[in-house]
């Protein structure tokens, strides 16, 4: 970007520059703008211009928003802040669930819908429902799935103060709460990873899919990341608790 301003020859900013020497009437006339981010005219010869100024404007102009955005838009019905999204969801240390999330948002995990798309298997129903496995259903509407959900949905309660459903939605694009939202979404993107690592353990075991305890490898999941037993302020005695609630 420095190139394209020191090859604008110094004559003519100069004459652009200077009211002194050509009246306003006379001075040659070189309409050299850009568009800003907000739509509005910049003028390149202005001094205070910078090349981190065009770096960003020229980035803006170029980058094509990811396809997905309009997609869960579209899916879910509402305007989503995905600045917010991308940051709480793929923004993590934790580069496992930061590469879960990316392919969740991008909604290229496996599941038995998607691997009969890439002729992998013949049957895309669900091996305990007997319904199509989609990625909504293998996340949330599956009957092993349930009973987890309802207590992660009580563990944010007890920890986060607030009533949030795991839904689909909430799995995808997480929530957006304020100041709380990196740590509960991390919970959230922890349970899904579970459900889904749980999933991938069983291989279209009907059996062993049933048998698995998605709760207890969630609980050996969060044991296995310091950063998340600190957000939740070692939960271990609360989650014993949390278990007879729900029972």
């Amino acid at each position: 970007m420095k190139r394209i301003l020191t090859a604008i020859p110094r004559s003519w900013k100069d004459i652009i520059k200077s009211a002194d020497t050509q009246t306003e009437w006379n001075r040659p006339q070189l309409n050299l703008y850009i568009d800003n981010t907000d739509g509005e005219q910049i003028d390149i010869l202005q001094p205070t211009l910078t090349t981190k100024m065009i770096y960003k404007t020229v980035k803006n102009k170029l980058f094509i928003r990811p396809y997905v955005e309009a997609s869960w838009q579209q899916r879910f019905g509402i305007d989503i802040d995905w600045k917010i999204a991308w940051k709480q969801k793929v923004k993590l240390d934790d580069r496992k669930l930061a590469q879960f999330n990316y392919k969740l948002l991008y909604n290229i995990l496996p599941n038995r819908k998607q691997l009969k798309i890439w002729k992998i298997i013949q049957d895309d129903k669900c091996v305990l429902c007997r319904i199509t496995e989609d990625p909504e259903h293998l996340f949330t509407l599956c009957k092993r799935v349930l009973s987890f959900c309802t207590k992660i949905e009580v563990l944010l309660h007890a920890i986060f103060d607030v009533r949030i459903p795991c839904s689909w939605k909430h799995f995808v694009i997480g929530v957006d709460l304020g100041v709380d939202s990196k740590n509960l979404n991390l919970v959230l993107t922890l349970a899904a990873y579970t459900i889904f690592k749980t999933w991938a353990v069983a291989d279209g075991d009907a059996t062993l899919l049933d048998n698995i305890d998605i709760w207890s490898s969630f609980l050996q999941e969060v044991r296995n990341r310091k950063e998340i037993m600190h957000v939740l302020n070692n939960p271990v005695s609360i989650w014993h608790d949390i278990v007879d609630q729900v029972s």
